[in-house]
């Protein structure tokens, strides 16, 4: 099951913050290290109630009522995920242009989606159909069709929890027909295939797993005041695989940004603007950011320079920086910040600067650099926790502000 939104390359940053007085503004977190470990109990944000508006939560997380006691067990290793997490960002890389050249076109949403239910991390619960039904659907910003399991599974459906939507079932479903424009929308982003006069979407993905099925619409109901006739989305019957990489197709569904600087501790980095010339991509289904390694080797060093009061640690996966925190109630982390291209400053949060690498109080720097400065860089989920991210499709713009959560 996937959730996502059709995006065509660059987009503007705005940013929907307060601006801080610079003489009051301090460069350091001051944490308890308990903070920094994964929750164990669910917490619902105060602003989840909010108009107009969706709990994302993650899929392997307290908040997530589809995972049941008995499956908690077989939830991935925070290596799996970093694993997992790689061969997404082989994907990503293998389907964008060299050297960041995106192309200038209107943003759309939403069309189609997909990456599913062994990939991204977070989740949404929305209605389908009259009556309504809930699903439980992967919310992946780098996908581009919008599809659940359907009734009748025609070959090779995998297991969920949640019964599959049944279109005989709903009142509003409706299939699209073959002839008709959306079906040639649809095709615009693969091939373009019907089935008995029906409209069909196919999605592969980076691993070999794929969904085919119905291109439909049905009424999507987020909140009782929101509520949207004829959405278009995937009622996919043939659905196979883990899910694990981005889909697979002519056009590249990802807002493009642009890094111009990062900085450390209130400090701005020393990185030439060549070192981002391939490029920047949000992508809510990638979990920790990519950085071109030469702007990855100047983060680290100084973040390096502002830990030595902490004693540092052997790698974990993908990381390189690791500090050993076990001796500690009260920790001192240097704020990481990012400048996109327009002057849009985002600091980081603190759950967004360590990562916990493994059932200890061991946490690393969580960025991770490319193989190359000609790959795109990455903005991943665990840079943008706690912020409220905005997607303006109609005018290509993608938003920031903080405190999206409490």
């Amino acid at each position: 099951m996937s959730w996502g939104s059709t995006a065509k390359r660059r987009a503007t940053l705005f940013s929907m913050a307060t601006p801080k007085n610079e003489a009051t503004k301090s460069y350091l977190h001051i944490v308890e290290v308990n903070s920094l470990l994964p929750p164990t109990a669910c917490n619902h944000s105060s602003k989840a109630s909010k108009s107009s508006s969706l709990e994302v939560v993650h899929r392997h997380g307290p908040c997530n009522g589809m995972l049941n006691q008995e499956k908690a067990a077989d939830a991935p290793s925070n290596i799996e995920i970093l694993l997992r997490d790689q061969y997404r960002v082989d994907s990503i890389h293998a389907r964008l242009p060299s050297r960041g050249k995106f192309p200038e076109k209107q943003v759309t949403l939403p069309v189609p989606s997909g990456t599913s239910i062994g990939a991204a991390d977070y989740v949404v619960t929305v209605g389908l159909g009259t009556p309504k039904k809930d699903f439980t659907l992967i919310f992946d910003t780098g996908s581009d069709i919008t599809w659940t399991q359907c009734e009748p599974c025609v070959n090779n459906c995998y297991k969920q929890k949640e019964p599959r939507l049944n279109p005989s079932k709903s009142s509003s479903y409706k299939n699209i027909s073959c002839s008709s424009a959306v079906c040639d929308l649809v095709a615009s982003e693969g091939t373009k295939t019907c089935s008995s006069s029906a409209c069909l979407y196919q999605v592969q993905y980076g691993d070999g797993s794929y969904s085919i099925g119905f291109t439909a619409t049905e009424t999507l109901t987020l909140s009782s005041t929101d509520v949207f006739k004829n959405f278009l989305f995937g009622c996919g019957q043939q659905n196979q695989g883990l899910f694990g990489g981005a889909a697979d197709f002519d056009s590249t569904p990802f807002y493009g940004l642009d890094i111009t600087e990062l900085s450390v501790g209130g400090r701005k980095l020393s990185i030439d603007a060549s070192a981002f010339s391939a490029g920047t991509v949000i992508d809510s289904g990638t979990v920790i950011s990519r950085l071109p390694p030469t702007a990855y080797s100047e983060l680290s060093s100084e973040f390096k320079k502002l830990m030595t009061n902490y004693p540092s640690t052997s790698g974990y996966s993908i990381f390189d920086t690791c500090y050993d925190f076990s001796k500690y109630e009260t920790v001192r982390i240097p704020k990481v910040g990012v400048t996109f291209k327009g002057g849009v400053e985002m600091d980081i949060d603190v759950s967004g600067i360590l990562y916990p690498a493994n059932g200890s109080k061991k946490f690393c720097l969580a960025f991770a650099g490319n193989g190359d400065d000609s790959d795109a860089s990455i903005f991943g989920n665990v840079q943008q926790r706690t912020y409220q991210v905005v997607y303006d499709g109609v005018k290509g713009r993608v938003g920031f502000a903080p405190g999206g959560c409490s």
